[in-house]
C-alpha cells in the first residue's frame, strides 16, 4: 500500500484489497486508521515509518501473522512523498516454528516434556538452590513393571495406548506446579518444587503407585502393570542435572530389588550396590552363556502316602566367590537384562530331560510330575510353545509328565493372551498350575476359564495357618475353591507336623517344604527315587 504524506491511500495491489476487504475504488483516500484499524493498534504510526520489520497480527476470525516493513519514499531532494507499507504473512512460517519449538521440548507421543526440556529445569532448581537454602524440591523417577513384556507381546500400538492412559493417571496425582517428563520408553521423572516435608512427596509417590496398579481397559480387555520409584530429595550439594537423574534411576533400581510396586529414597550407599550388580550381570551373562548355572529338584509329597509324587524344578548358581545363590539373588538381574528367556528355556530343556531319564532308569510312579516355571516373559514370548515341543520332543518325555506354574499376576497381566497360551499347552496334555496362589490380583471372575489342573496355596498362608485365624480362614477358602472347581491342591512352605495336620484335616492333596526336603541336586533326588521305589530299575 502507497501512502500520501497525509497518510491517506493512494495505491494498494490486488493482495492488499484482498486482505483489506476493499477494492482500490473505495478504500482511496481513507487513512490507515480507517482501513486496517488492527494494524494501527499494534504500531506507533507514523513513527513506526522506517526500513525496520517489525511483526503484527491481522483478522479476527482467522487471525494470521505479516512481516510489516514501512519505509518512506522521498524525491530526487530526499523529501519525503509516500510512504509503502509491505505486509508479509509468515503464518505458515511462525507455526513451523513454534512447532519445532514444541517437538524440541515435548515428547511426540504423550505430549508431556521431555529430557531436555526436564534437565534444563533441573538447571534452574540447582541455580535456585544454591542462591536460596531454605528452597526444597524432590525428583521422583518411575518405571514401569510389566511394560517390556506386555509391548512385546501385544505390539507397540498397544504399547502407545497404555503409555497415553498412563500418563493421564500420573497429571492426576500432580500439583499444578510440578513437572513431569518423559525420559523415553516407559521411564518418566517428576520435578516437585516448593514441598512442605518428605511425607508430602511419599504420599504423592504412593497416590501414583494406586493409580497405576488399578487395571487398565485397552481394547475391551483389563491389563495390570505396576511401577518402580526412586526419589531424590534436593540439596544444594548437586551441581549437574544428570547426577540427580542418575541418582534417582539408582533408587528405581534398587527399589525393583524388592519385588515390583516399590518406592525408595537414594542414598549414597546405593552406588555400591548397582556396581554389584553390574558385576553380578557380567558373571551372570558369562554362566548363563556357558550354561553352567545348575538345576534343583524340590520333591513334592503326598499328604497322604508321605511318599514323593513329584518335583519343582529350581534353578541355582554356584558362584565362584558367594557360593550358591538363590532365584532371589539373581533373577531380577535376568529380568532386567533379558537373560530371564534364555535361563528359563535352558531349565525347560534340563527338566525334561532329567525327568525323562528317571523315568528311563526307575520304575517311577506313572503319575509322577516334573513342575517348572514359567516366567512372565516366557509365557508372552510367541517361541515357548515352540521350546517346549522341542524339549519334549529331544528327551522323549511325555507332555503328561510335565507340569508348568505361573503365577496368579501373571496369568493376571494379560488374561486374555493366557488363556489363549494355557489352552493350546493344556491341549498337548501338560498340567497347569497356578503358583502363589492368593497372592496376586484377584482371579476368581476367570479361574473357570483356566485350564489349570493345580492351585498351589502360597507360603506365606503356610506360615501362620496354625497361629492366625484370617490365614486359617483363607487356606479353606481355597481349599473349597479348589473342591468345587474340581482342582489339585499343593501346600507350599511346610515347615512343621502341626501344619500338615491341619492341611490335611482341610483335605490338601500334596505338599513341599524344608520339613520334607529342600531343593535336592539331580543325583539326590535320584537317590530319593530308588529308595522310594525300591531300587527297581527297568
Amino acid at each position: 500500500m502507497v501512502l500520501n504524506t497525509n497518510h491517506r491511500l493512494i495505491y494498494m495491489n490486488q493482495a492488499a484489497q484482498a486482505l483489506i476487504g476493499l477494492n482500490q475504488a473505495v478504500a482511496g483516500g481513507k487513512t490507515v486508521e480507517q482501513i486496517l484499524p488492527d494494524l494501527i493498534s499494534q504500531i506507533d504510526f507514523p513513527a513506526d515509518i522506517s526500513d525496520r520489520s517489525k511483526e503484527v497480527v491481522l483478522g479476527k476470525r482467522n487471525p494470521r501473522t505479516f512481516d510489516l516493513r514501512m519505509s518512506p519514499i522521498s524525491d530526487a531532494r530526499s523529501n519525503v512523498v509516500s510512504q509503502i507499507i509491505v505486509l508479509r504473512d509468515i503464518s505458515d512460517r511462525k507455526r513451523a516454528e513454534e512447532q519445532l519449538r514444541y517437538d524440541a521440548s515435548h515428547d511426540s507421543l504423550t505430549n508431556l516434556y521431555n529430557r531436555n526440556y526436564f534437565l534444563a529445569r533441573l538447571d534452574d532448581v540447582i541455580d535456585h538452590a544454591q542462591k536460596e537454602a531454605s528452597y526444597s524440591w524432590a525428583v521422583l523417577f518411575l518405571d514401569y513393571d510389566q511394560f517390556k513384556l506386555l509391548n512385546d507381546s501385544r505390539g507397540h500400538a498397544f504399547g502407545d495406548k497404555l503409555l497415553i492412559e498412563s500418563t493421564q493417571r500420573l497429571k492426576q496425582c500432580l500439583r499444578p506446579a510440578d513437572t513431569i517428563a518423559r525420559l523415553g520408553g516407559d521411564e518418566f521423572v517428576i520435578l516437585m518444587e516448593g514441598i512442605a516435608d518428605v511425607n508430602q512427596v511419599i504420599s504423592t509417590a504412593n497416590q501414583l503407585q494406586e493409580q497405576l496398579n488399578l487395571p487398565f481397559v485397552i481394547d475391551g480387555q483389563d491389563y495390570f502393570i505396576s511401577t518402580s520409584i526412586g526419589i531424590v530429595f534436593g540439596n544444594s550439594n548437586y551441581h549437574n542435572p544428570e547426577d540427580i537423574l542418575q541418582n534417582g534411576d539408582i533408587a528405581m533400581y534398587h527399589a525393583k530389588s524388592f519385588g515390583r510396586g516399590y518406592y525408595t529414597v537414594f542414598e549414597p550407599e546405593m552406588r555400591r550396590s548397582v556396581r554389584a550388580r553390574m558385576d553380578l550381570e557380567t558373571e551372570l551373562r558369562q554362566v548363563v552363556d556357558a550354561e553352567e548355572l545348575q538345576v534343583f529338584y524340590q520333591p513334592i509329597v503326598s499328604l497322604s502316602s508321605r511318599k514323593v509324587v513329584g518335583f519343582e524344578a529350581l534353578v541355582r548358581w554356584h558362584h565362584k566367590e558367594r557360593g550358591l545363590l538363590y532365584p532371589s539373588q539373581f533373577l531380577s538381574t535376568a529380568l532386567d537384562t533379558g537373560l530371564i528367556e534364555k535361563i528359563g528355556k535352558w531349565v525347560i530343556k534340563v527338566a525334561c530331560t532329567q525327568m525323562a531319564f528317571w523315568v528311563d532308569q526307575i520304575d517311577i510312579d506313572s503319575a509322577m510330575t516334573m513342575s517348572i516355571n514359567l516366567t512372565p516373559n516366557q509365557l508372552a514370548h510367541p517361541d515357548l510353545l515352540q521350546d517346549i515341543d522341542l524339549a519334549l520332543d529331544s528327551s522323549g518325555l511325555l507332555p503328561s509328565r510335565l507340569k508348568l506354574e505361573i503365577t496368579e499376576s501373571v496369568i493376571m497381566a494379560d488374561i486374555s493372551a493366557a488363556v489363549a497360551t494355557l489352552g493350546k499347552l493344556s491341549a498337548r496334555g501338560i498340567h497347569l498350575a497356578i503358583d502363589d496362589f492368593g497372592t496376586g490380583y484377584s482371579s476368581l471372575n476367570y479361574l473357570a476359564k483356566l485350564p489349570i489342573d493345580t492351585m498351589k496355596i502360597d507360603r506365606s498362608f503356610i506360615h501362620q495357618i496354625n497361629t492366625n485365624q484370617d490365614y486359617l480362614r483363607i487356606v479353606q477358602s481355597i481349599m473349597n475353591l479348589a473342591a468345587s472347581l474340581n482342582k489339585d491342591v499343593v501346600a507350599e512352605g511346610v515347615e512343621n507336623e502341626a501344619q500338615i495336620v491341619t492341611l490335611t484335616e482341610m483335605g490338601v492333596d500334596h505338599a513341599q517344604g524344608f520339613y520334607f526336603y529342600e531343593a535336592l541336586n539331580n543325583l539326590s533326588a535320584q537317590d530319593l527315587l530308588l529308595e522310594q521305589f525300591d531300587g527297581k530299575p527297568h
